[in-house]
């Protein structure tokens, strides 16, 4: 059953508006017995219209689903039909559906010109030439268009013949709203093969046998689409829905586990996991003993059962009425370790195989391939993974409050649904996910769609007295002041502890984020913001402050630089190392790398700080001669800066006998500033047009550009940790933390120093305590964003993950782990 929800957007997308009472009960003799699809409509041209301007299905126009849904304009533009339509999809060709359009005939229905029409039997007609060509025939009082002479042909002896319509076809067409804006009839012998038509690449087969007609009352708005209708089943054959009949289903509870990362998640809500036997039992002709599994008294004690599936694998989740019970019908487990405070335990391999295939075997509706050889209790829930990651993953957005049920624009959705349904599904709609079902030429054509308005889409079916309720929704999210769920992204391991705090860096090819990190052992890797490894590099030793980047061809695209003790270095975008680069140096290089670009036209110059020498070189590796202070007074503390005031260039050098030189361009002084600081771990800032910082003792310290010298006592005591970005300052003192001012008092702990980012004109400052690992994002006011603190045990480093899409950010979890986050 999984992926059926893609079908249900593809059928909600296939009707319009207009509402009428129906009128033509006969039209449905004429429509084709092997129709995939029929759709009703009241008013054709409204159809047309409510196709054209939803928001939803523009995203993907040239795909093969929006071509379906437009197939029939060419036998429709010259039509105006009065009262009822139907639209009929038959599959004729391999790869190629053909279309019928029938309504009630009339003088004047049609406004084709003689001149374009042949007679090419007594009764037909063709219209156009080549691609462009149909056949039009008047059966008795009904008119018919159709891109398939052979589908007219059939249309003509189903009338003499006076064949009656398909059973469950009518009994479909009937149930049918009169009030509805429109009516879409899928026949559930057919629709497999549409699935596959318009998703090939779809991994699951969700309509391969599963029921009989579905008919769907539907409504198209321009920012959203919802269905309401039944499925038919039919008792005498073994299709999938038939095995829920008799049973009732109950409050649906799998939101509450379900992370907002889940691409895509199909819940199983049942009272009696026996009646389901019995059906399949009577279904299959086969007995009880068939049927039997080792987990027989487990489920009993489960209500709920659901599949979600992560980017890293699938997990599987069961609601417990009765833990205790549930964990006594378990296999023999064994504690493993624990994650953020929750148990984790292990199964043995051959017990978890024994288990999968109990729990594939017992809820078959599921397509369940998984073994559970870990699982974790979550309140009432047992969650079941094949490997520790995607437990992990589970338990980090459970604890986040990263969960469907927490996220507004969910919330809102699935309010139009009923709380108790036997099937649901929810379906995440992300250029990545939807892709993966597509065709690689429809791929390609969603490569720039952006589906961030609509999250996602949700269908659910409700057993009832012989037939199933059907319901869906997608639409868009008007949510203006989101609750800004975080959501944990992926979970990477790496092989060697970490050796620094990772860090985010712009991709020049996706105009997002990628990660990089290195671990103890000196591998440096570049992670894409998804959480794959692209590449390790190797290095000799370890990268010293950040990692800057550099466009050294000026043509956009983008490279690494940063120091190691022993050199200065550069690597492109997939690892390689740039030339002339790197520039090696026998003694240790002591700071990070400065990089100036005065005129911001990529003409760099790099600054190499080895104790006390300076040598600065050009984007060519040479050593820029003009450049005269090769040598300080005593050991640079701090990397040096370029500082740019009243359209003048300054160079701040910091020693280590509190001697501050503030140089031009080519490297004389420029102010004398005679006055000694006490730097500490504080460095030079612009704020306005003053040189600032403060001392290792609180003072703030401020000089002009003409060199006067002030210093004032404020309220910082060491040992403080200071940030300035701007018109931004964030210091903290023990447990107050001060921004802009504003004292915020915070739980006692160890804090890392406070980090400005700048993303969007916005400032956000974030500190995390590495002793009960969390992190903590403020604004400029002082307020904790929503949903923070967070998981993670080291500063963080945050910007847009996707191309101005949500923010998101990088930190550290375990001793090998990287966290990304993606904050909704």
């Amino acid at each position: 059953m999984r992926n059926y929800l893609i079908l249900a957007i593809f059928c909600a997308t296939l009707f319009s508006c207009t509402p009428d009472v129906l009128k033509n009960d006969d039209l449905i003799a004429y429509a084709p017995r092997k129709a995939s699809v029929v759709i009703k409509v009241d008013d054709l041209k409204d159809y047309n219209t409510a196709i054209a301007e939803n928001e939803f299905i523009s995203k993907l126009n040239g795909t093969k689903l929006t071509e379906f849904l437009n197939g029939h304009l060419r036998i429709s533009e010259a039509i105006k039909p009065k009262g009822t339509t139907l639209i009929s999809y038959v599959k004729l060709g391999r790869n190629e559906y053909d279309i019928s359009l029938i309504t009630k005939n009339y003088s004047g229905i049609t406004t084709v010109d003689s001149s374009q029409t042949a007679q090419i039997t007594p009764t037909i007609q063709k219209i156009g030439a080549g691609d462009d060509e149909y056949f039009t025939a008047v059966v008795q009082d009904i008119f018919i268009s159709s891109t398939s002479k052979l589908l007219i042909e059939n249309a003509q002896r189903q009338a003499a013949a006076a064949l009656a319509p398909d059973p469950n076809f009518k009994k479909a067409y009937i149930t049918a709203s009169s009030f509805a804006d429109a009516s879409a009839l899928v026949n559930g012998k057919e629709a497999a093969a549409l699935f596959r038509y318009v998703f090939p690449n779809s991994e699951q087969r969700p309509l391969q046998n599963s029921f009989d007609w579905s008919v769907a009352d539907l409504n198209i708005t321009n920012t959203g689409i919802t269905l309401n209708g039944v499925l038919l089943t039919d008792a005498t054959t073994t299709q999938k829905l038939h095995v829920f009949n008799g049973t009732t289903p109950v409050n649906n509870m799998f939101a509450k586990v379900t992370p907002l990362s889940a691409t895509h998640t199909v819940a199983l809500s049942i009272d009696d996991i026996t009646e389901v036997r019995k059906n399949a039992i009577r279904q299959t002709k086969q007995t009880m003993a068939d049927f039997d599994t080792a987990i027989d008294s487990l489920m009993t004690t489960l209500d709920e059962v659901a599949l979600i599936t992560l980017k890293k694998g699938e997990v599987f989740t069961a609601h417990t009425t009765d833990a205790a019970r549930t964990t006594d019908f378990l296999p023999a487990a064994i504690k493993a370790s624990t994650f953020r405070q929750v148990q984790l335990y292990t199964i043995d391999v051959t017990d978890a195989s024994d288990l999968g295939n109990a729990f594939a075997k017992a809820y078959t509706n599921l397509k369940l391939d998984i073994t559970p050889t870990y699982f974790c209790i979550l309140e009432d829930f047992y969650v079941f993974a094949a490997n520790q990651e995607s437990l992990e993953a589970i338990i980090a957005n459970y604890q986040n409050k990263s969960t469907l049920a927490l996220y507004e624009p969910y919330t809102n959705a699935n309010a139009s649904l009923s709380s108790a349904a036997t099937w649901s599904s929810v379906w995440q709609n992300s250029v990545e996910n939807l892709s993966a079902s597509l065709s690689e030429d429809d791929a390609k054509k969603l490569k720039d769609a952006d589906f961030t308005g609509y999250p996602f889409a949700l269908l659910q079916a409700v057993q009832d007295d012989g037939f199933m309720h059907l319901n869906g929704v997608l639409s868009k999210n008007e949510v203006q002041n989101e609750n800004g769920a975080i959501a944990q992204v992926a979970s990477i391991k790496l092989s060697a502890d970490i050796a620094s705090a990772p860090q985010l860096v712009k991709n020049h090819r996706t105009k997002g984020a990628d990660i990089v990190v290195q671990d103890v052992d000196h591998n440096l890797y570049l992670i894409s913001n998804s959480g794959k490894i692209l590449w390790q590099k190797p290095l000799l030793n370890r990268i010293i402050g950040k990692i800057e980047q550099v466009d050294l061809y000026n043509n956009g695209r983008l490279q690494l630089a940063f120091t190691t003790p022993d050199g200065f270095h550069i690597l492109d975008r997939d690892g390689n190392t740039v030339k002339p680069f790197p520039i090696k140096k026998e003694k240790d290089i002591t700071v990070p790398v400065s990089i100036f670009d005065y005129e911001n036209k990529s003409d760099y110059r790099f600054v190499v700080v080895q104790g006390d020498q300076v040598t600065m070189y050009d984007k060519l590796g040479n050593v820029v001669k003009g450049f005269t202070f090769t040598k300080a007074g005593n050991t640079i503390l701090h990397a040096p800066k370029h500082l740019r005031i009243l359209n003048k260039d300054y160079i701040t050098i910091t020693e280590a006998g509190g001697q501050l030189r503030i140089l031009n361009r080519v490297g004389k002084d420029r102010i004398e500033v005679k006055q000694r600081i006490d730097f500490g771990d504080n460095t030079i800032h612009k704020v306005g047009d003053l040189f600032t910082t403060y001392d290792a003792n609180g003072n703030s310290i401020n000089v002009n550009t003409s060199g006067k010298f002030s210093k004032q006592e404020t309220v910082l005591s060491p040992p403080f940790k200071m940030a300035i970005s701007g018109k931004t300052t964030a210091s903290l003192t023990e447990n107050k933390l001060a921004i802009n001012g504003k004292i915020k008092k915070l739980d006692y702990g160890s804090y890392t120093a406070p980090v400005i980012f700048t993303v969007a004109k916005k400032d956000y400052i974030s500190i995390t305590n590495t002793e009960s690992s969390e992190v903590f994002v403020f604004d400029t006011s002082g307020a904790l964003l929503p949903n923070f603190p967070i998981y993670g045990t080291s500063s963080i480093s945050l910007d847009h993950l996707e191309r101005n899409k949500s923010l998101g950010f990088v930190t550290q979890g375990d001793a090998k782990t990287i966290l990304i986050y993606k904050m909704n």
